[in-house]
């Protein structure tokens, strides 16, 4: 005779272990093959979709390596906090802003060894400035993530929220849109150019440095 909790189609914690085999609580993020493969970015991901095993368990993995130069496009996880441990580099950029009503962006510099998180639901991003190559350890609290890259997305609301967002008319703001780059994105130039990796005839400039003193000024490039 069936138990109450069978019959009821609860599945306890130790019901639901015995539905897998001991092989599917193992993952290798070391695969030859990434989830996400573009120019300057692969990352591995480790979660309920790969591994299923992982499903109501409130934690997942990502393995992430960062190009010279390269950047992970500004992004929010809705449903989780992060945290990232950089396995190799030297000089990992990571930010996020905070909410409405907050002072701004925390900005830091990571080298190997080190540890930073974002909260949940922050947009964030992570860069390597360095001129080799950076690897990180992402995990993350819930199993199923997800992710919003926010020019990916913002950019698929109705024509008039954006153009009220940015104050751009249609024909530049259709021109903007078809310039923005795939998440993730390549990397910068002015980094390249002081890697010895800059591409002839590319002469896009761009300031990393940051300042709290000089970050609300007109000519301190990019605010982060």
């Amino acid at each position: 005779m069936p138990s109450t909790v069978q019959a009821s189609g609860v599945v306890t914690a130790q019901q639901q272990i015995t539905l897998f085999n001991p092989e599917d609580f193992v993952f290798s993020l070391g695969g030859p093959e990434p989830d996400a493969l573009v120019d300057g970015f692969q990352i591995r991901f480790v979660n309920v979709n790969q591994l299923p095993a992982l499903d109501g368990q409130g934690i997942s993995m990502a393995l992430v390596n960062l190009d010279p130069c390269a950047i992970n496009l500004p992004h929010i996880h809705p449903r989780a906090t992060e945290m990232l441990y950089v396995t190799k580099g030297e000089q990992v950029r990571v930010a996020f802003v905070e909410e409405n009503g907050g002072e701004g962006a925390v900005v830091n510099d990571l080298a190997q060894g080190d540890v930073a998180f974002f909260p949940q639901g922050l947009i964030h991003y992570q860069q390597n400035l360095d001129c080799e190559p950076a690897t990180f350890l992402a995990a993350l609290n819930n199993d199923d993530p997800g992710a919003v890259t926010i020019t990916t997305r913002f950019f698929e609301l109705p024509t008039e929220a954006i153009q009220a967002s940015l104050n751009f008319e249609e024909p530049a703001l259709q021109k903007l849109i078809e310039s923005l780059p795939d998440a993730p994105a390549a990397a910068r130039q002015q980094c390249l150019q002081r890697c010895g990796m800059a591409e002839p005839g590319n002469d896009f400039s761009y300031d990393y440095t940051y300042d709290d003193d000089t970050k609300d000024s007109e000519d301190s490039g990019d605010e982060y």
